[in-house]
Parts: C-alpha cells; structure tokens; sequence
C-alpha cells in the first residue's frame, strides 16, 4: 500500500490487491489489507464527528473461475461487507470509474449509517467500491463521488479497457490521456506522448537537478515537480523531475499555445505506483 502527497481534500493511495490508484478523502488511511484489496477508516476525527463513521472498501473480485459471479452478484456481496447491512436503498444508477461504465446503488448500514456501492465490470474481474458515512455527513457523498470518478485501474489486463488514464506498469506510472494526444512510443524505461508538434517525454532515468530554473519549484499534486521555463510565457520547452532517489523525468517540448493547458495538466496528473 502506497500513498501519496495530498491531491487537495484526497489522498492517492495505491491499493495493490484490487490493481487500483484510489483517492481517499483526507483523514482516512488503510486500517486493513488483503490480497483483493484494502478498508479505510477516518482516525483523525474525534468519535463525535459525523467524519468519523467513514468507511471506504475497495476489493476486485476475479470472474475467470468457472462460477464466476455476475457483477450484480459481487455488488450484493459487497453490500454484505458489513454484517449489519440492510439493504439497497435506491434504484441503481450508473457512473463511470476511470472512464469506464459502472452502477452505483445506494444502501443503508446501521443506527443512521448509509453509503454507496459501486461497481465496475471488467473483462476478467469486477471492482468494487464501497463507501458509508454518518447521514449527517453532508461532505461525504460529494468526496466519495470524487474518489469512484477519479480511481484508476492498474491491472495489466486492464490495459484493454476504454478509460480516462494511460498507465504504464513498468514506469509505474499513470496520468490522465486527454483526447487528441497519442503514444509516440513506449520502451521499459520511457514513455513520449505526442500533440502535433508537441512532445512529452517521461522517463525514471537518474538525472541530475535542472540549473536553468527560471521561477520557484512548484507543487503539482500528487508529486512535487522543480518545473523549469515560465509556466505563463510562450516557453516551448517545459521540463520537470520529482523529488527522490527515483525521479521521475518529464520532458516536454514543441509546447504552443494550444497545447500548453493540456501539458501542465498532464503533468499535474501524473501518480506514481509501485513496481
């Protein structure tokens, strides 16, 4: 279980037993792991908090045995992580994780306890979120409805899937992909990614630290960048490298004006994941 710096009001943790990059609301950590996933659980609130009855279950159940469960199935199971469910609530609705279709439904747990159950079918495996909050937590089902839209899928055979983010498991990286960039090529140890004549090339290699830093080193959650060149000039040449004895390098040239928003923003994206 990897986390990282704070992406605003969410933390990204990297959850190796459901292959998911998921950011939790800030204040919860993982309090138990298995080998389908990981539970989290506000500490930092005191136990009069309506915050202090959040709960997030991210799980990815495999559908390749030969009684593979439906994904209607493994949401009913999920439901039943808590002994003291009740029942669904509601009538599914439908949502996307990572790009990808999924349903939600609602569900009520205990002495004023409710929460959401999504999920999202894969091709050999389902993932299953499932989030509860005091009733009175009027923050809470905004900040879960971040964490389902903004998780990513990190398993290998989830490279075929039709989704928000490009991940790259042997740099151990993943970003968002905005529509109109492609993959100019991609090598163990190097990603570029291309926009007409703009280049963004990202790489793990040992580098020595920019010299020609022209404005303050900046934080662009969830890693904190040295960013080279004037982000608000009309600089072609835009370069970063995270802090640590494994730096990732990000390279990007060509920049203009039409793709300077999406570069910063790519950059901005970038989480790093074990590997």
């Amino acid at each position: 279980m990897e986390g990282r710096p704070a992406l605003g009001d969410h933390v990204a943790f990297t959850v190796e037993g459901a292959h998911a990059s998921v950011p939790v609301p800030v204040g919860m950590v993982p309090i138990s792991t298995t080998v389908t996933g990981a539970t989290f659980a506000e500490t930092a609130a005191a136990p009069h908090d309506v915050s202090a009855h959040r709960t997030l279950i991210v799980r990815r159940w495999s559908t390749v045995t030969g009684h593979a469960p439906s994904a209607e199935t493994v949401a009913l199971l999920a439901l039943h992580d808590s002994p003291l469910s009740d029942d669904w609530t509601g009538a599914t609705s439908t949502t996307t994780v990572d790009g990808a279709p999924a349903s939600v439904r609602s569900l009520r747990d205990h002495d004023g306890i409710v929460g959401t159950v999504t999920t999202c079918a894969l091709i050999d495996s389902v993932v299953t979120l499932r989030a509860t909050w005091h009733r009175d937590d009027t923050e809470a089902p905004g900040l879960f409805h971040r964490t389902t839209s903004d998780t990513r899928l990190l398993h290998i055979d989830d490279l075929m899937v039709d989704r928000a983010s490009l991940y790259h498991p042997l740099l151990g990286v993943s970003l968002v992909f905005p529509i109109g960039w492609d993959i100019d090529s991609a090598t163990d140890d190097r990603l570029t990614l291309v926009n007409g004549e703009t280049t963004i090339a990202v790489s793990r290699a040992m580098i020595d630290r920019f010299d020609d830093v022209l404005e303050a080193p900046v934080t662009m959650p969830p890693l904190v960048l040295s960013v080279t060149g004037d982000r608000r000039s009309d600089s072609a040449h835009i370069r970063a490298v995270s802090d640590g004895p494994d730096p990732l390098a990000v390279d990007a040239a060509g920049v203009d004006a039409r793709t300077r928003a999406d570069t910063l923003a790519i950059i901005a994206s970038f989480r790093t994941h074990p590997r």
